[in-house]
C-alpha cells in the first residue's frame, strides 16, 4: 500500500484540527505568509489551493496544515485522511508535537 505525502495532499478539508476556518492561501491576511507561488501547491495554482489544506513547505513530510482565520492562532495542522489502495489512513497529528516547527 502506498502513502502520499502531506506535500501531495489535494483535499478539500479547509478547517483546521480544532474547528477553525483555513485562511485562503492567495490571502495575506489575516496571517502574512510566503506561500504565494504556484510551486508550493500540488494544485494548479495558488487559487485553486483555495483555502485548503496542504503542506506548502514541500519537505516531503506528513503533517498538512493552514494558516487560520483567527488573529490569536496563526496556524494548526489538519485531520486529513487519505484514500490509498481503498483504504483510508489517517495522519496522525498531535498538536503538542508540531506547533512550534511550522510557520
Amino acid at each position: 500500500m502506498e502513502t502520499l505525502n502531506a506535500d501531495e495532499y489535494m483535499g478539500d478539508v479547509d478547517v483546521s484540527v480544532t474547528g477553525i476556518t483555513c485562511q485562503a492561501w492567495n490571502h495575506i491576511s489575516p496571517h502574512i505568509h510566503v506561500y504565494v507561488f504556484s510551486w508550493h501547491y500540488p494544485d494548479i495554482s495558488v487559487s485553486a489551493a483555495q483555502n485548503h489544506c496542504r503542506d506548502v513547505k514541500g519537505d516531503g513530510g506528513y503533517l498538512v496544515w493552514c494558516f487560520t482565520m483567527d488573529l490569536g492562532v496563526r496556524w494548526e495542522p489538519c485531520d486529513v485522511k487519505h484514500c490509498s489502495d481503498s483504504r483510508f489512513i489517517s495522519l496522525d497529528i498531535e498538536l503538542n508535537k508540531t506547533h512550534l516547527t511550522r510557520p
